[in-house]
């Protein structure tokens, strides 16, 4: 479970963004990058439990369904985990130097988008 949790991070983040996107930029800009940040930080704890798996389902009868849907963290989907937490991470921190320092929305596309992937490079 512990390897679903950057990406659980990032779409809890990009539904609290999008729920405050009326309010100010920098909260917007502050609560995607506080959990772009925690997402980050729990990569790189999920690095001393690898490898991990996680079974989502088992699928029944299993002459049918061989196959099971799963999680599965190890080295090398961890070093791309971990890439794209950084890059999203540093693109967060200097949209705010930018002119243009972007809309709520474009955050919450960033941290929903990047949670996916996450998932989708994890699924075995």
């Amino acid at each position: 479970m512990i390897a679903l949790l950057p990406s659980m991070l990032l779409l809890v983040g990009a539904g609290i963004t999008w729920a405050a996107r009326h309010r100010s930029d920098r909260l917007t800009w502050g609560v995607a990058t506080a959990f772009a940040l925690l997402a980050w930080l729990s990569v790189l704890a999920t690095l001393p439990a690898l490898p991990t798996e996680f079974a989502l389902s088992a699928w029944r009868p299993t002459s049918l369904f061989a196959s099971r849907l799963e999680i599965s963290l190890d080295r090398p989907a961890w070093g791309i985990l971990y890439s794209m937490a950084t890059a999203l991470l540093g693109i967060l921190l200097t949209a705010v130097a930018r002119p243009a320092g972007g809309a709520a929305g474009s955050r919450v596309i960033m941290l929903a988008y990047t949670g996916l992937a996450m998932v989708a490079v994890m699924a075995g």
